[in-house]
Parts: structure tokens; C-alpha cells; sequence
């Protein structure tokens, strides 16, 4: 008598949610397909559209997975602090999934990024920023974040050798200018201790002088909104 076949266990949404993000962070996300992620699982797949409508479900659910273990500071700080420390926990994160920071270059808002907004708006304003002026700051904080970790893993250590060898060449055709550090600041290695701070700290220092301008103009206090700052669960 031949041997039934045990039937397939069905695969979870969050076994496919952590696949897709394998693959991702693996091998980035241009090698994420409905195709690659089925052979990943190792099943066909309807197995996927059991869980997400299509591929831009799935997408912003890895953005979601990723933003709930973003880590916010304490709100009793200023609001310097407090982008700063966000920053970094945010870096962190995305170091971790590379696969994720092109998604939220690139990709719609999604539940958990709004909520991620909400609770960093907060936390400035509670702390004593403007509501304009927090949500300008939030967006280019991300924004200089989002294309550091970009930059840090579209160029590797073997590349970066490679590209200031080439940058030093060209450097040399330049009288009057030292062909390394020229070459050093057209490759700069984002990988050096301290680079993302410095770029980091040196916006938070413009962002100090256009607060202090906003409250002169005003004559104010600059804190505006009544609002709980305590982030979203």
C-alpha cells in the first residue's frame, strides 16, 4: 500500500514576513519577488496571497515589522537629545535591515511609519518645538538616516579601497590642491567612527539657530502643542 503524503504544514504570516526579510537583507530588495520569496519558503505562491493582497502588502508589512522594534528615548529630554538619540536608534536599526531602509526611501507610508511619525512628533513638540518646525526637522532627520545607511551598504570596504584609488588619480590632475584629501572627501569612508555624528550633529546645530530665530520672531514659548508625549504602544 503506498505511503500517503503528510499533508504541508501552512506556513504563518510572520514565517513569511521574517523569509521576505531574509531575502532583502541578504541579497536587497530588487531580489525580492512573489517567485523568490516561494522558493525561500520552499512552497508555491499561494501560500503568500494566503496572508498579503500582493507584493505591496507585503512590502509595507516589512516596513511595519521592522519600525515596532524602533526604540524612542525618554521624554523628559530636550528635543536635541531627543533627535539625536532617535537618529541613532534609528541607524541602528536599519544597519540591521538594510532590506527596510530602501523601503522607506522609496516605498508609500505605511501603518507603522505613520505611527513612528506620530510618536517623534510628539516627543519634539512635548520637549518644546514647534509644530512646523518638528515635522521639517522629523523629515530631514530620516531623510539624512535613510540615505547614510543606503550609502554605508552600497559601498563596501573592497569598493571603497577601489573608488579612492580612482578618486585619487583624478584628484592628482588638480594644481594647487592636496590629491589626497580631495580624493578622501569625494569617497569620504562612512564607516569611520564619528562621521554620522558629525553629519548629525552639525544639522542639529542648524536646526538650534532656526528655533532660537523662530522664538525671537514670535516672542514666545515655543512649546505649541497640549499633547501627551508619551509614544504610541
Amino acid at each position: 500500500m503506498p505511503a500517503t503524503k503528510k499533508p504541508r504544514r501552512r506556513l504563518t504570516r510572520d514565517e513569511i514576513l521574517h523569509a521576505a526579510m531574509t531575502i532583502a537583507d541578504r541579497d536587497g530588495q530588487e531580489a525580492l519577488t512573489m517567485r523568490s520569496l516561494a522558493v525561500e519558503i520552499q512552497s508555491d505562491p499561494t501560500a503568500i496571497y494566503r496572508h498579503f493582497r500582493d507584493k505591496q502588502d507585503l512590502l509595507s508589512a516589512m516596513v511595519d515589522t521592522v519600525l515596532d522594534d524602533l526604540r524612542y528615548p525618554a521624554a523628559s529630554q530636550d528635543w536635541r537629545a531627543i533627535a539625536r538619540e532617535l537618529a541613532l536608534n534609528l541607524r541602528e536599526l536599519l544597519l540591521a535591515h538594510p532590506g527596510a531602509a530602501m523601503l522607506i526611501a522609496s516605498g508609500p507610508p505605511t501603518p507603522g511609519s505613520v505611527k513612528a511619525t506620530a510618536n517623534a512628533l510628539q516627543l519634539l513638540a512635548a520637549a518644546g518645538m514647534p509644530p512646523r518646525l518638528a515635522g521639517r526637522a522629523q523629515r530631514s532627520v530620516i531623510s539624512y538616516v535613510v540615505g547614510w545607511v543606503l550609502m554605508e551598504h552600497g559601498i563596501g570596504a573592497r569598493q571603497r579601497a577601489s573608488y579612492f584609488a580612482q578618486a585619487l588619480l583624478l584628484a592628482q590632475q588638480h594644481p594647487g590642491s592636496d590629491p589626497a584629501t580631495l580624493a578622501r572627501a569625494a569617497i569620504p569612508d562612512r564607516s569611520e567612527p564619528g562621521e554620522f555624528e558629525f553629519g548629525l550633529d552639525t544639522f542639529l546645530d542648524g536646526l538650534s539657530l532656526r528655533l532660537e530665530e523662530e522664538v525671537h520672531v514670535s516672542g514666545q514659548d515655543p512649546i505649541r502643542w497640549p499633547v501627551d508625549n508619551r509614544p504610541s504602544p
